[in-house]
């Protein structure tokens, strides 16, 4: 089973999103699609490695730019998973969270409890992944601008 950083942080929007995601589905609609231009426009370098995909590495932070901090903590555990990766490896980078709607900025370290943290969320992330499908949840606000929102709620 091949955990990835997307899978990670839409874990934390919807474990039903997540669950397609993992399972090849991915929709795209016209909110994901302005995020995808507001990325491009930050001219990212996008590093890929052995199994992950950053944004951009600057000095001693990993980059990762998101439209918006909708999804602060999903984006924080993405952003942590790619700092576990360089850890292993000896590298040791902060992480900065980049809100481009807003303009703000997060910065995630790498430490025992981000590690613990880690650990617990990889273990229910592949507990749900060898499950059946999550069941959609009530609607919510955040479910609005989901790709995955006719998937999910279509009459």
């Amino acid at each position: 089973m091949k955990l990835t950083g997307t899978l990670i942080k839409n874990f934390f929007h919807c474990k039903r999103q997540a669950y397609l995601y993992h399972s090849g589905l991915n929709f795209r609609n016209d909110l994901v699609r302005i995020g995808e231009i507001m990325h491009e426009e930050q001219k990212p370098k996008e590093y890929v490695f052995e199994k992950i995909k950053v944004d951009d590495i600057k000095g001693e932070f990993l980059i990762e730019y998101k439209k918006t901090s909708s999804n602060l903590e999903g984006t924080r555990m993405q952003a942590t998973y790619y700092l576990e990766y360089f850890h292993n490896k000896g590298i040791p980078l902060k992480g900065k969270i980049i809100d481009l709607t807003y303009d703000k900025e997060y910065i995630v370290e790498w430490n025992e409890q981000a590690k613990q943290e880690l650990e617990q969320l990889k273990n229910d992330v592949k507990t749900m992944i060898r499950g059946a499908i999550p069941d959609r949840k009530r609607l919510r606000k955040e479910c609005k601008g989901c790709s995955f929102n006719d998937y999910c709620w279509a009459k």
